[in-house]
């Protein structure tokens, strides 16, 4: 009786809201020209397969990290758009001028982002490119799941963040692989780092 009812818990075991990111390595621009408007600069997979419950989301930080001369403030008016609908941006900027900076960049939403339950969602990070764009120069985006606020649409418990195909042990994070850019002659080409 004692086996039958342990067996009863563990198959009545709920998941809770969890949230897999990914980014995605197609559709960037490549290279990346100097004075582009809306250029692709990051794709990330949201993916909600394993979620019992819906998932809200307000804001994503986005990291940059750049190297070899590049200057974080060459993208500015950065907007995150559902790539379901490009016409419409989650965020609105504090102004067109409004540049990327070296580090966390927090991107606070209009309004908050639901992912419904076993669903795949991308996101795109698009940015105007300045037209100083350094030769060599490399912009790399990534994010740490750890700086990730999610939550259950319903409940408000906070959503496991993972990186998708990356099995999670707590209390271990697992930060997200980034998108190095490099530029030559005023343009930047976009390189793959793990």
């Amino acid at each position: 009786t004692m086996a039958a009812s342990f067996a009863g818990v563990a198959g009545a075991q709920v998941i809770g809201p969890r949230v897999a990111l990914q980014f995605a390595t197609n559709g960037l621009p490549s290279p990346l020209y100097a004075s582009s408007t809306d250029a692709v600069i990051a794709r990330l997979l949201l993916d909600t397969t394993d979620s019992t419950e819906a998932v809200r989301i307000n804001s994503l930080p986005f990291n940059l990290i750049t190297g070899s001369g590049a200057m974080a403030s060459t993208l500015y008016n950065c907007r995150v758009y559902n790539e379901s609908n490009l016409s419409t941006p989650l965020n609105t900027p504090a102004s067109a001028t409004t540049s990327m900076f070296n580090g966390i960049n927090s991107i606070n939403f209009n309004s908050s982002l639901i992912l419904q339950p076993n669903t795949l969602t991308t996101l795109s990070l698009r940015c105007d490119v300045a037209g100083n764009l350094v030769s060599g120069g490399t912009y790399t985006i990534n994010m740490d799941t750890a700086n990730v606020v999610a939550t259950g649409a319903t409940t408000g418990l906070p959503a496991t963040v993972t990186v998708r195909g990356v099995v999670f042990v707590p209390p271990v994070v697992t930060p997200t692989p980034g998108m190095p850019s490099t530029g030559a002659a005023g343009e930047a080409t976009q390189n793959l780092a793990m």
